[in-house]
């Protein structure tokens, strides 16, 4: 779970797993067929790599070099599969606590030093350790222990059963001999080793990283030879290079500018569905949002159609909850869906109690006016685009919503406080279905339920999801919690969007699923090059 509640640039995943004792033995479907072996790729980040530590790398820059470098135990496929990586198979027990991962042999670290369980260990060992000042080890708390059977065999103990243990194995593994070597965690952003289709050649700060073919990799070497990643802070500057063919690949284009491609021949343009929702949080602390027939009236009132039409050039699909219909295994297609209707919001208002005053603004038979203000971030051209149709919605059914632009930090401490009426804005969910931290009562005072949505059955129902490692139990148990946000009216949701990105043809290898993308770079070829000898 990342809280990224600008309009979210992050990849986003769904678990599935196999419960029980039963061995999952994920077939080695990455394999490609053999194209042409050469080439260099010009790739642009929109900022430098802060961290080449997996355990220590959480913004999307540091991922994406990151896990060229290095490999976890799992990884994800395609359209959010999980299969194997450095684990050719594994099991959980029936109790859902123990986990045993049998690793691939004869794999190798850039060094060309043998992989083991024992990195394995180490890998975890030092993310839980304090010391080491993880970002992410707090959502590894409940690893009890970590032994190893043999030398390719690593087994995890967890202190209660955690439905998304699986996705959290992506975790990338280090070299426990070269963590020795170096002996200072500090060392390692210019020395990194992994067991990766790439490996680190130079980087030159606030400007290039270069990485190189490894040519021992377990699949085979990758058909580049160099991945070259540019720093390019400045978006135009970024368009500009990729006309001029000085970069090959530019991910996380805004709508406007990916229209603007559209004619241009030497590009192919990939678009990808996203997990991500874009939503207008109520807070149901307050008191004109308790009566759900009120929040319910707004969601009517809101034309997700004409948002993504008119704000969005069409890049992105309407949202009925939070999970999108991208996640295609959680996703419950038959929740309550709020399509555009004005006298069914006028309706509602009617039987909640609010008249029309004198002004046409609503109000109850104590005077209490149906009037808020709605916090958004400055700055942003398409969310005040998105803001001033919903203003107008509102007004049309006697709702007044006043509009408070407010700087990034400042937004982000009233939302954390819980001092605000209503917020726009958009949240990337984990990799996992578990949304504990956003639906959860607990997570009002110390999670990311901004909204302060509260239901003693949905709280029972996100213990229970998470606890489950069998996906259909897991199922079932979402489908119920998207059912009763849905009835709820938790939020407003409007749209999903869609990641943009663009790549030179001078390339092939990229397709348009989200795990097909800036991951697994070793799939990309150079057209130009000559396939290999037979």
């Amino acid at each position: 779970m990342s809280r990224n509640r600008t309009l979210p640039i992050v990849i986003v995943l769904i678990l599935t797993v196999l419960a029980g004792c039963q061995a999952q033995k994920p077939g080695v479907s990455e394999a490609v067929p053999k194209k042409a072996y050469g080439g260099t790729l010009v790739y642009a980040l929109n900022t430098d790599v802060l961290n080449l530590a997996p355990f220590l790398a959480q913004d999307i820059p540091s991922i994406t070099v990151c896990y060229q470098i290095h490999e976890g135990l799992v990884r994800h496929e395609g359209n959010y599969k999980l299969v194997g990586a450095l684990a050719q198979s594994w099991e959980v027990s029936p109790d859902g606590r123990t986990w045993r991962f049998h690793l691939r042999d004869k794999v190798v670290w850039h060094d060309m030093v043998p992989f083991t369980a024992q990195d394995v260990k180490y890998t975890y060992d030092l993310l839980l350790d304090a010391k080491t000042m993880s970002p992410l080890r707090k959502q590894y708390s409940f690893i009890r222990e970590v032994t190893v059977p043999d030398a390719l065999t690593v087994k995890f103990s967890l202190q209660e059963p955690h439905g998304d243990f699986l996705d959290k194995a992506t975790l990338g593994i280090v070299a426990k001999h070269h963590m020795e070597k170096l002996g200072d965690l500090r060392k390692y952003n210019t020395q990194p080793l992994g067991t990766g289709p790439f490996k680190l050649k130079e980087w030159l700060e606030d400007d290039k990283i270069l990485l190189e073919a490894n040519t021992s990799h377990w699949l085979g070497r990758p058909y580049l030879d160099k991945v070259t990643f540019r720093i390019i802070p400045d978006l135009a500057r970024r368009m500009t290079a990729l006309a001029k063919g000085e970069v090959h690949y530019v991910w996380a284009i805004p709508p406007e500018e990916f229209r603007k491609l559209e004619a241009e021949p030497r590009l192919q343009l990939l678009r990808h569905p996203s997990l991500s929702f874009a939503y207008l949080a109520l807070n149901n602390r307050n008191q004109l949002f308790r009566d759900a027939r009120v929040r319910e009236a707004l969601a009517w009132a809101v034309d997700k159609n004409a948002i993504i039409r008119d704000a969005l050039h069409g890049l992105a699909v309407p949202a009925y909850g939070p999970y999108s219909p991208a996640n295609e295994y959680y996703h419950n297609p038959n929740t309550k869906q709020f399509g555009y209707s004005p006298e069914q919001s006028r309706r509602l208002l009617d039987e909640a109690g609010y008249k029309p005053g004198k002004d046409q603004i609503r109000q109850n038979v104590l005077g209490k006016r149906l009037e808020f203000t709605v916090l958004v971030r400055d700055g942003d051209e398409t969310w005040k685009n998105i803001v001033n149709m919903c203003q107008k919605w509102f007004l049309d059914i006697g709702v007044k919503m006043g509009i408070e632009y407010v700087h990034w930090t400042t937004l982000n401490q009233m939302l954390d406080e819980r001092s605000y009426e209503a917020a726009m804005l958009s949240f990337a969910p984990g990799t996992d279905p578990d949304q504990y931290n956003l639906w959860h009562s607990s997570a009002i005072s110390s999670g990311y339920n901004d909204w302060c949505y509260s239901n003693p059955d949905v709280d029972k129902l996100l213990e229970q999801g998470r606890k489950l490692s069998d996906p259909a139990g897991r199922k079932v148990v979402y489908f119920k919690i998207q059912e009763a946000l849905a009835s709820e009216v938790a939020a407003i949701w409007l749209y999903h969007p869609l990641v943009l990105s663009a790549m030179d043809r001078a390339f092939e290898g990229m397709a348009s699923q989200p795990m097909a993308q800036d991951r697994y770079l070793y799939r990309v070829y150079e057209t130009s090059q000559k396939p290999p000898a037979k």
